[in-house]
Parts: C-alpha cells; sequence; structure tokens
C-alpha cells in the first residue's frame, strides 16, 4: 500500500498521478490509499511518535507471531502418549520416569500477543538436579514435539540452594520489543535467571 496524508494529497491531479505511476494497473501494482483526514492523520502521527519516543507507549501493541516458540522441557513418561514419539527418540531419551529434550509450546505460529503479555509455565525439577535451565525454540512447525522438531535460540540458568528440596519451576515469558525469559524456583522468586531473545511477528 502507499498510503497518502497531508493536505495536498486530497488534489485530484496528484491522486491521479500516483495511481498512474504506482497504481494496481500499473507494473508496481500498488493500492493506493488516501485518508479521509489527511491532515489530522499527520497531526495524529507525530503524536504518536513523540509518545513512542518517550517510551511512554508502544506504537505496535498487537503483534501475530510468525513461529511456534517452546521452551525444552523433561516430562513424565506417564503423561505422554508415546506413540506420537519415534522408538528411536524415547529410546535414547528415557531416564527413568522422564522422557527428556521434549517441548513445552507456550505460543503458536499465527497467534497473537499484545505488548507487556506474560505467559507463566510451572515445570518440575526432575531427579533432584543441582541446577535447573530453560531453553527456547523456535519452529516452523505448529506443534513441535521435540527439540529435534525446533532450532535453540537463548537459556537462562540457576542453581537450586543446597537446602531446598522442592521441584517446583517457574517460568514467566515477557513479551515487549524483545521476549524475556525469567525463571526461578516456585521456593524461592529472588533466585532469578533470565535471558532476552528476539522474536518475529508479521
Amino acid at each position: 500500500y502507499i498510503f497518502l496524508v497531508g493536505g495536498f494529497t486530497l488534489t485530484p491531479y496528484y491522486q491521479n498521478r500516483l495511481k498512474q505511476e504506482f497504481g494496481v494497473n500499473s507494473e508496481y501494482n500498488i493500492e493506493i490509499k488516501v485518508s479521509n483526514e489527511p491532515i489530522l492523520t499527520i497531526v495524529d502521527g507525530a503524536a504518536r511518535m513523540a509518545l513512542l519516543k518517550n517510551k511512554q507507549r508502544k506504537y505496535v501493541e498487537i503483534r501475530v507471531l510468525r513461529r511456534t516458540y517452546a521452551v525444552r522441557a523433561q516430562k513424565k513418561i506417564d503423561s505422554l502418549d508415546l506413540s506420537k514419539y519415534s522408538d528411536t527418540f524415547v529410546q535414547e531419551n528415557k531416564d527413568g520416569d522422564w522422557l527428556k529434550n521434549c517441548l513445552d509450546v507456550y505460543i503458536k505460529e499465527g497467534h497473537s500477543v499484545n505488548v507487556g503479555d506474560v505467559i507463566t509455565l510451572n515445570h518440575e525439577r526432575p531427579n533432584q538436579q543441582s541446577y535447573s535451565f530453560s531453553a527456547i525454540y523456535w519452529s516452523d512447525d505448529v506443534n513441535p514435539l521435540t527439540v529435534d522438531d525446533a532450532h535453540y535460540m537463548n537459556e537462562c540458568r540457576f542453581n537450586w540452594d543446597k537446602n531446598d528440596d522442592s521441584k517446583d519451576v517457574i517460568i514467566e515469558i515477557r513479551f515487549d520489543d524483545c521476549m524475556e525469559i525469567i525463571a526461578y524456583p516456585e521456593s524461592n522468586p529472588q533466585n532469578k535467571s533470565n535471558a532476552s531473545i528476539k522474536y518475529e511477528w508479521h
């Protein structure tokens, strides 16, 4: 599209010349849009830009994601439909009652988010590990099941206190210009680890 703003854009000659050169019947095949309030549009745009520069407001508030995003996870085998996984994957990643290198999808391709949205995930620490890490992956598949179906991006990691025998891990995903990942044990929210990644939207 070409959007015409400003008082001069109401001139029929100007509109016709642009349509001849760039319009849908030209070699460029671009649709020309004329504002109903061309002068007010300029004032509105200037005001929005001022707010954006002052960081009081994000100009683009809703984003439609181009890819699916997920956190690497170990999942309890008795909670899974193993027929969805290859025999080779299960054999290579089975660890007692757990299946390693699975993915927990938290937002799918084509879904929309608002700037400032927060998604919270609850994971469980398997086998009383001394540390936990949350690795983020992207995929062009809508429902990737394992890390083999996706691409690694970044991770955040924290160590558990020696005397902490709890299991619950909280993962927060915050959407802004970047996607910020924050992970911590539910028993000790101050023990945080975070990472930032760029994400793609339409």
